[in-house]
């Protein structure tokens, strides 16, 4: 069985999975809840989200998001390289558009992969790109009058 050392600096506890130790397991979760909590009010304000929102709190996408967490639990961009976590599930088709949207639980779309697991760096990361290139892709899309 592969172990792993504490991710908090002065500690040489082990583990059995990349991260914190069971001591220092706190820490993880406080830093996932004030990411939560920033992500939560960020989007909290923008009243085209509350679809979204309500979907990423349905049950129906907790169960699909834990299975598959559990099925897959390293980051399928960089995990392999440094066995880091998944810490969510990347829609490769974006629920915001309709396509997306009707899409929204698959796991695959046309042989595809839709749902993929990805930890908080990578996700963001795609997210940058995929932000980059929507706005990038029509340099009309905003006028001087606006």
């Amino acid at each position: 069985m592969k172990v792993y050392k504490c991710q908090f600096a002065p500690c040489y506890q082990v583990s059995p999975q990349f991260g914190y130790c069971v001591k220092h397991s706190y820490i993880e979760e406080q830093f996932r809840a004030e990411r939560m909590k920033r992500y939560d009010a960020k989007r909290k304000t923008n009243p085209l989200d509350k679809r979204s929102r309500d979907f990423y709190n349905s049950l129906s996408w907790l169960v699909t998001r834990n299975r598959l967490l559990s099925a897959k639990p390293l980051c399928q961009r960089c995990g392999n390289r440094s066995m880091k976590l998944a810490d969510q599930l990347h829609h490769e088709i974006a629920i915001k558009t309709d396509d997306g949207w009707k899409h929204r639980h698959s796991e695959t779309v046309d042989g595809k992969p839709n749902l993929i697991p990805l930890c908080d760096r990578c996700h963001l990361l795609i997210e940058l790109h995929r932000a980059a290139t929507r706005d990038n892709s029509n340099p009309e899309q905003y006028s001087e009058d606006d």
